[in-house]
């Protein structure tokens, strides 16, 4: 039997952020790509992928000879011809793609020039500017899905100001000037390390996060909610036990009906189940990661079957409480039919015919 109870929970969770190298830029950038063009045509009318090179510095810069490709083990597919120059602050537009997939009807305007030599693939590809030597890359964008099923039309660019390393999905592309829309950062930060998987534990534990990032901030929650930069500050390995006053633990305390439909605090016998939900993220230079979407689904395989009847009471209602307070999806896998039907808020039941000479009138898998 497979119980489905929406939504579920989950003992740790951790996030998963993004960091795209931080340079003093010296020269033409890439600064937008797309593929899969759905809304920008060129001056022919025809919905080409692009390239859009951007000059940050104060001076013009001339990219003759210089070369723009879809591969880094082949950078020159296309030329920059002779007397290309990018003035200081501006934009060119390589249109990409093959004559036989887009003729070319009549020239085009200045700030824009067209690559024959090859398209951007939507699943992902490198796009690298290299020198005139064909071999010191200027710039280079990470073979990343722009245009894939859900995501056609948008594109990939640069952030501006502070954020001008760092690359983002944007729904809506800004061809021929800065990237000043609303994007989503393409590429997450590394995701913290922690030193206890989550589990069951019989006494209280130490956790320890970590990461690699130089300057790293982790910030970290222990209630379930999603960590900000108010957050706790990790600087120390944090204590989780059994016992405490601690509002960020789920506790499980027995009650009994006082009559008028209130619960009446009873004294626990015994030890008290607690469940720790951890979360955390990272945030470097002055910006901070975004937090990937908690789980949508944990999965469970007969988790309390070698329980107590006491303690697996216990378990059920300190999960019915997180399933409450957190909001996601528990698939889980019962072989006993009252626990199906207590959590379970859909139930799918598997069953095959079953003959016992012994119980000719049971039923169920044999």
């Amino acid at each position: 039997m497979s119980i489905i109870r929406r939504p579920n929970i989950i003992h740790w969770v951790l996030a998963l952020f993004c960091f795209y190298p931080c340079v003093l830029w010296c020269g033409p950038v890439i600064n937008e790509v797309q593929s899969s063009n759905t809304s920008l045509p060129d001056t022919h009318g025809q919905l080409i992928d692009w390239v859009e090179i951007y000059n940050p510095d104060s001076a013009s810069f001339d990219l003759s000879g210089h070369y723009l490709s879809d591969s880094a083990s082949n950078r020159i597919k296309f030329t920059f011809p002779a007397g290309t120059t990018l003035a200081a602050g501006g934009y060119l537009i390589v249109w990409c793609g093959s004559t036989t997939d887009f003729a070319i009807s009549g020239t085009y305007p200045a700030g824009q020039l067209r690559a024959t030599g090859f398209a951007i693939k939507s699943g992902g590809e490198p796009i690298v500017l290299t020198a005139p030597d064909g071999l010191t890359t200027i710039d280079e964008y990470p073979g990343l899905p722009i245009g894939t099923v859900g995501t056609v039309g948008r594109s990939l660019g640069r952030g501006t100001g502070s954020n001008f390393s760092v690359l983002y999905f944007y729904n809506t592309p800004t061809q021929g000037s800065a990237n000043t829309t609303t994007g989503t950062e393409a590429i997450p930060l590394d995701s913290p390390t922690v030193s206890l998987p989550g589990g069951v534990y019989s006494s209280g534990q130490t956790v320890s996060l970590s990461t690699s990032l130089s300057n790293g901030i982790i910030r970290y929650s222990l209630d379930g909610s999603e960590p900000t930069d108010s957050s706790f500050v990790y600087s120390e390995p944090i204590s989780l036990g059994m016992g405490g006053n601690n509002s960020t633990q789920y506790s499980l305390i027995p009650t009994a009906p006082a009559g008028n439909g209130i619960d009446e605090w009873r004294q626990p016998n015994g030890s008290v189940a607690r469940i720790h939900v951890l979360r955390a993220k990272v945030s470097q230079g002055g910006r901070s990661s975004r937090l990937l979407a908690k789980p949508k689904v944990l999965l469970l395989d007969e988790p309390f079957g070698a329980l107590d009847p006491g303690t697996r009471a216990d378990m059920h209602r300190i999960m019915l409480k997180l399933w409450k307070n957190l909001n996601m999806t528990i698939f889980m896998v019962t072989h006993d039919l009252k626990e199906g039907f207590r959590l379970g808020t859909r139930l799918l039941v598997f069953d095959k015919p079953r003959w016992d000479p012994q119980e000719p009138d049971a039923y169920g898998a044999t």
